[in-house]
């Protein structure tokens, strides 16, 4: 895990006066709010201070301190937003953030490597471990204790007890 995590990416501009469409990636509803600070993944990066926050059509919009004109919104279009993994929230027992899993060894419960997490989908109803599998194939865990009895963050794997056509789907 980096020292910095994406927290959101900047859309297109609305409107007139430097505002601009934001898809957080953040789980915490209030991280966007005016005082905010965040940098960018640009080189080199930069500051962005959120001087106000709303809702379009039950999308984010967001305003920050220098931006004040379309222009200048439109060329933050793709940007995007990280802070320090420090200043995440704390998490609750059996909460992992997905950075964390990522590169983590996929064993079964004998101890067996199966794999390596390559990506964890959050994008559904449920997690999902996207598993390179050692044959080089491509499997989708549901992240749930009853296939994910363990995490272990700091040796760094996981055990996933396998069901029939769990890791073995067709080659990519």
């Amino acid at each position: 895990m980096g020292d910095s995590v994406v927290v959101g990416r900047i859309g297109r501009a609305h409107g007139l006066g430097g505002e601009v469409y934001v898809l957080s990636e953040s789980d915490t509803p209030d991280r966007f709010h005016p005082g905010a600070v965040f940098l960018t993944e640009e080189e080199p990066p930069r500051q962005l201070e959120v001087r106000w926050t709303g809702q379009h059509q039950a999308k984010l919009l967001v305003a920050f301190v220098g931006i004040t004109d379309r222009t200048d919104a439109e060329a933050l279009r793709g940007v995007v937003l990280t802070m320090s993994a420090g200043e995440r929230r704390k998490l609750n027992e059996d909460e992992y953030w997905p950075d964390e899993l990522v590169g983590m060894t996929v064993r079964n419960p004998a101890g067996e490597a199966l794999g390596e997490i390559a990506e964890v989908d959050t994008s559904g109803p449920q997690n999902r471990l996207i598993v390179r599998t050692i044959d080089n194939r491509r499997a989708l865990v549901p992240f749930v204790r009853a296939l994910v009895p363990e995490v272990n963050i700091a040796e760094r794997w996981v055990v996933v007890d396998p069901i029939d056509g769990l890791l073995n789907p067709a080659p990519e």
